[in-house]
Parts: C-alpha cells; structure tokens; sequence
C-alpha cells in the first residue's frame, strides 16, 4: 500500500461514505445489510491511503469510549500524513517539499497519544519495513501507553482487513518487529538508546506537568534530545514533538531555539490552545475565544 489514492478520489469516497451515513435511516430495511457492508469495504479501502478514516476505523481497539470528532483532529491527522510522506516518499522522489519537523502543540485531553499510536500502525500497515522511535516521560509509560497497545491494534482483526501484508514477527511491550524488518522501539526521555534507529521519531509529552517546574529534570531531557535521540535519525527521517507545555524552557522551546540558532531546517509549528486565540481559531475554523474541541469539551469544563 505504498500507493496513492489521488486526493480527488479520497475526496468523492469521504463524500459518498458522508451521504450514505446521513441516508441510512430511511434506507428499507431489506436494504441496510448490504448498505452496511458496502459502507465496510469503502471506509476499509479509504482507510489505508486516508490517515484520519483509518484513525475513525482502528478507534474501537484503543478507545474504551466512541469516537468523537474534533476539527484538530483532522488537522492533526493531515499533519501526520505529510511526516510520513517526507519520510518515504518524498525521500523516493529526492524532494524536500514536505516537512521533516513537525510540532503540535495541544492541550491536556485532545487525544494525543491515541492519535500518534494510530499514526504509527497506519505507518507500518503502508510500509512494514519502517523503523519508528518512539518516546514518553518515560519507559513505564511508554510500554503500557504506547507500545503495548500498538501492538495490540496491529495483532487485531479490524487491522488485518485495513492492511491483511503487514504482520508482526516479535513484540515484547516495548519492541516490536515486522516479518518485512519494520522496527519499533518505544522508550523513556533521557533512556540510552543506543543501536536503534529511526526513519521517524516521535516525542510525545516527555516532559510532563510533574517535571516541568524542575530544571534539572527539564535539563536532563533538554540535553539528551540532540546527542540522544536525533543522532539515532536515519538519513533523510523525520522528527515529531507533540506535547502540552507547561513551561516555556520544555523540549519545545528548547529545540526551537537552538535549531534557530544553528540555521537547521525549519519545524512545521501547530499551536492550539485550550481557548482558541484569533491565530487557531482562524486555523480550525471556530469561535475565537471558544473551545478548541467543543464536542467533547464545552466552555464550561
């Protein structure tokens, strides 16, 4: 599934699954078992070109409540496409006219981590040889948040019907390997990391509201990112970092800074408030001043 649907094509099979949805109701009864099925082979074959299907689809494995939609969600998952497009297929096309650094900066309970740890099964479902570091505040954490349920989602049945060629060969909760020689590797911030290797690494809230007001702990994870987790790069990969801030010197302001300085390439920056300013608003599509998720989380809470 290294292929591509053309965006026009994702296009009129979102609106058709769209139009089917809203009809069912008032589709004859006779009808809605085959309805139903047809709605299941459409959204299953979207599902392996389109990030956010995939993300609705694979949702009931990992969630424990219903999926419910949020603008940034889609946004997010647009974002999320283009770091794997620049991860492969850009590097096939020797362009770099996708963005290698990518940081979404979102607030508590905007399904982060759920998110990411769809991005990289839909990842390895398109290329079962990727390799994908990824890491938490820390290796606790990160074994049963995110790597023991990766491998649970690419284990399930509804993933082998999105991808039926990717299968895993080995998985410990924070290892997993793929009978084509994909890689995953999930971890601590600060852990030695050393022999592993990464065409994406993915940040995900590694300095926690906890640590965030200790500056040795905000040093210690500072510090460590360069020598530590960027030289683990392989030639040409990308770099995530989504997190909540809690402090203006985390890893966010950090790196920014010092890649600046040293004239790297520049991060694709997404900032997303719990109450929208006139920058996001503008970028989501709603009320300034309003909740940044409004279906699930409303003014007052």
């Amino acid at each position: 599934y290294t292929t591509y649907m053309k965006p026009s094509e994702i296009k009129k099979t979102k609106k058709l699954l769209a139009d089917l949805v809203e009809a069912f109701p008032r589709i004859p009864n006779e009808k809605k078992k085959e309805t139903l099925q047809f709605i299941e082979v459409k959204t299953v074959e979207l599902a392996r070109y389109d990030f956010h299907t995939f993300m609705r689809y694979m949702a009931p494995e990992i969630m424990p409540d219903d999926f419910i939609d949020g603008v940034h969600l889609h946004l997010f998952a647009e974002k999320l496409e283009g770091v794997y497009e620049a991860a492969f297929k850009g590097k096939a096309e020797n362009t770099n006219k996708y963005k290698q650094k990518l940081q979404m900066m979102l607030p508590p309970g905007s399904m982060k981590s759920l998110t990411l740890n769809l991005f990289v099964c839909w990842v390895y479902g398109k290329r079962p040889d990727a390799r994908i570091l990824h890491v938490g505040t820390s290796s606790t954490f990160a074994e049963d948040n995110f790597g023991s349920r990766i491998r649970d989602v690419m284990k399930s049945t509804r993933y082998a019907k999105v991808f039926p060629n990717t299968k895993v060969k080995y998985d410990r909760k924070d290892y997993i390997k793929t009978t084509k020689g994909g890689e995953y590797y999930c971890c601590g911030a600060g852990t030695s990391i050393v022999g592993r290797r990464g065409h994406i690494t993915i940040c995900d809230d590694i300095i926690s509201e906890q640590n965030a007001d200790s500056k040795v702990e905000r040093t210690k994870i500072c510090e460590w990112y360069v020598p530590g987790l960027r030289s683990r790069l392989l030639t040409g990969g990308c770099e995530v970092i989504v997190n909540t801030r809690w402090h203006l010197d985390d890893i966010s302001g950090y790196i920014i800074a010092l890649d600046s300085k040293a004239k790297v390439a520049d991060w694709d920056i997404v900032r997303i408030p719990a109450f929208l300013d006139m920058d996001s608003a503008e970028l989501l599509g709603l009320p300034e001043g309003g909740s940044f998720w409004p279906e699930l989380w409303p003014d007052d809470a």
